[in-house]
């Protein structure tokens, strides 16, 4: 959570905060190596002691998505018809993906533009 409070606080738009988000999240797999690896496996392992507490992380995590989603819509800067749950949601289930992205050593290019599309993805009319 304080990784996402401190990269939200760099970007001035609901993109820029997910921006930054998504990219201190690949840059975690660096700096941070195993306690990403953590996230990875508790979200993958439906383990009675585990997967609670999982669950209550994504869930403040996608809270969080949400409200950034839904105050670039008040502010004017998303389409009131952007779906927070669904944008959400989907930068969240690609958490998975930048950090294989990162473990199997793609160019930094190749990551950049992923983030790119999941971000416009995600804060598209997704109805």
């Amino acid at each position: 959570m304080d990784l996402i409070e401190i990269a939200a606080a760099r970007g001035s738009t609901a993109s820029g905060k997910f921006l930054a988000i998504t990219r201190g999240f690949a840059n975690a797999t660096d700096t941070h190596r195993d306690h990403v690896k953590v996230f990875l496996n508790w979200g993958a392992v439906v383990h009675e002691e585990t997967w609670p507490q999982y669950v209550e992380f994504q869930d403040r995590v996608i809270a969080r998505f949400e409200s950034i989603i839904d105050d670039g819509v008040a502010r004017g800067e998303l389409s009131s018809s952007v779906n927070s749950i669904s944008g959400s949601h989907l930068i969240m289930g690609s958490a998975n993906m930048i950090a294989q992205m990162k473990f199997r050593g793609r160019s930094e290019d190749d990551i950049s533009n992923f983030l790119d599309a999941l971000v416009r993805g995600a804060l598209l009319n997704n109805v």
